[in-house]
């Protein structure tokens, strides 16, 4: 009886503590199966060069504002697609400046539960990913699951706030 009064007991205290608040945000599961099947292109590629361009950015909740990018692609080899060009256009974001109203030392600045935003190191800025991260970077060929615009550009199958989910690094084994 004094087992069960115990367990009753710790059962109460485990009830009554406070519960903190969570930050997370779900994210869709995006099996090779899934990204196949919505894509209207996947090819393997290699960046050429980045440049800035004007694109509306999407809607987000975090302080700073996203400024779109284009990439260029070489397309290596075609794995789903008709008429896939030599070289396509992805158009994609980076964080940018912080957005009106918002003080550069105040708490509201740190960035929970980001986006997972892509960048494609190229020529000199591989050398800088090595120095920074000591990693030496891969060979530049990403396999990309990527959905056709009316412009002619090609945008991540899984959206821009988290086009990672939709681009693969390959690499050497």
């Amino acid at each position: 009886m004094k087992r069960f009064e115990i367990f009753v007991a710790v059962c109460m205290a485990v009830c009554l503590m406070p519960v903190h608040a969570l930050n997370a945000r779900l994210l869709p599961d995006w099996p090779y199966s899934k990204l196949f099947r919505q894509s209207d292109v996947a090819v393997i590629a290699k960046p050429l060069k980045t440049v800035p361009t004007w694109v509306e950015s999407p809607k987000h909740s975090w302080p700073q504002d996203m400024v779109g990018q284009e990439t260029t692609f070489e397309v290596i080899h075609t794995l789903k697609g008709r008429e896939v060009p030599d070289r396509l256009k992805l158009l994609h974001f980076k964080f940018g400046e912080l957005k009106k109203g918002i003080k550069p030392d105040g708490p509201e600045t740190f960035i929970i539960n980001g986006p997972l935003l892509v960048a494609f190191p190229i020529g000199d800025d591989a050398e800088k990913v090595e120095r920074e991260t000591g990693r030496k970077p891969h060979q530049g060929e990403f396999m990309l699951f990527l959905k056709r615009q009316g412009d002619g550009r090609y945008v991540p199958v899984s959206g821009q706030i988290d086009p990672a989910l939709s681009v693969r690094e390959l690499s050497e084994p």
